[in-house]
């Protein structure tokens, strides 16, 4: 049987001053045998160090709080001029927007409960993933021309990120975690979402939040901001109010549920929020949620998993299902859903509930 291995400790992964801004190499890491998990095979367990400043700043984050920012990271900058002309001409054209909805019925790609449900999420959004781009491409071809270079030019970026930054922030997380995940992930499970917070007065409860607070419910999501406003915060014990502000044109990296159970919590999954944004502002962020493949298991591969729940700890949970129920909150949240009878109102309670048991 492979032992897996004891993950990096802190001293391993550096007592950080700062969060840097820093170009990156990339570097495989060294393979010699495998690891047999059910439904997936996963490369082998690791102890190697990141291989670059920016991918031990990022361990360090995911071991300790479960969020990294950076001021800026070298060649990844959001095209938001591009994204507000995308939201404008949806905003601007009904036929456009019904018809860009019309590629995925489930529930849609351009998404306005917020404009219309004052206790939603107070937000649009437009959701890409590889189903709603493949049915763009062959129910309506024609959309990504009428879309315009805007609807390109973010397209690009995307794709841009997901295989310049995606792999640091994947050896950064397998590093902590003490098993290489990137065998996990040969699906390419990630979604690419645009978000408007439009531009409206103060909101003061958290019930009108611009979103509501929550953990992610795959292994990690980058969040690209404007600089318009803040708003992104997450939880802290040290912080007076509860809750931490990251700067409004910082970098974000957010580790999920699916990334603290296949660790066995070495990796922590943020509790993040989007409050109030300044007044007469329009904030803007750019995001990319990666996730297993939806037919992984989802049980820890390291140590014995004792604080999850008995259905996680025996395997009986998928990526895909863990979605499924993680979606009653977000998409009712968002409203894009009516709660069920009985359903608590925030994702913490729900979820909490679900994956310790």
């Amino acid at each position: 049987m492979i032992q897996f291995p004891r993950a990096l400790s802190l001293r391993q992964i550096g007592q950080l001053a700062s969060i840097r801004s820093i170009s990156t190499s990339f570097r495989p890491l060294a393979s010699t045998a495998f690891v047999t998990v059910p439904n997936k095979t996963v490369f082998p367990p690791t102890t190697s160090l990141p291989t670059s400043h920016l991918e031990t700043d990022l361990a360090h984050a995911a071991a300790t709080t479960g969020i990294a920012h950076f001021t800026s990271i070298n060649g990844h900058e959001a095209p938001f001029g591009s994204i507000s002309k995308l939201f404008d001409r949806l905003y601007a054209d009904p036929h456009l927007a019904t018809r860009l909805n019309s590629t995925y019925m489930k529930r849609g790609v351009f998404k306005t409960a917020g404009l219309h449900k004052p206790q939603a999420d107070q937000k649009t959004t437009i959701d890409l993933s590889a189903k709603r781009l493949e049915n763009i491409q062959r129910l309506a071809p024609d959309l990504v021309h009428d879309l315009g270079a805007d609807f390109k030019e973010v397209l690009e970026f995307f794709n841009k990120l997901e295989r310049q930054l995606v792999p640091n922030v994947m050896r950064a997380s397998s590093a902590v975690a003490g098993v290489d995940l990137e065998g996990l992930h040969a699906g390419r499970n990630n979604n690419f979402r645009l978000v408007d917070y439009f531009v409206k007065g103060k909101q003061a409860s958290e019930e009108a939040a611009r979103c509501g607070a929550h953990r992610d419910y795959g292994t990690f999501s980058i969040i690209l901001q404007n600089g318009a406003s803040s708003g992104l915060e997450y939880a802290s014990s040290t912080a007076p109010s509860g809750w931490k502000s990251v700067p409004s044109t910082d970098v974000a990296v957010v580790w999920g549920w699916c990334a603290s159970i296949l660790s066995n919590d070495r990796i922590q999954a943020a509790h993040h929020r989007v409050q109030s944004t300044a007044a007469d502002t329009r904030r803007q962020s750019a995001v990319l949620f990666v996730a297993p493949d939806l037919d992984v298991v989802l049980k820890p591969l390291v140590g014995t998993g004792s604080r999850f729940s008995q259905a996680i700890r025996n395997g009986e949970v998928t990526v895909d299902a863990f979605k499924n129920y993680s979606g009653k909150t977000w998409r009712v949240r968002e409203g894009n859903e009516d709660p069920e009878p009985g359903m608590p109102k925030q994702d913490k309670e729900l979820l909490e509930a679900f994956v310790r048991g």
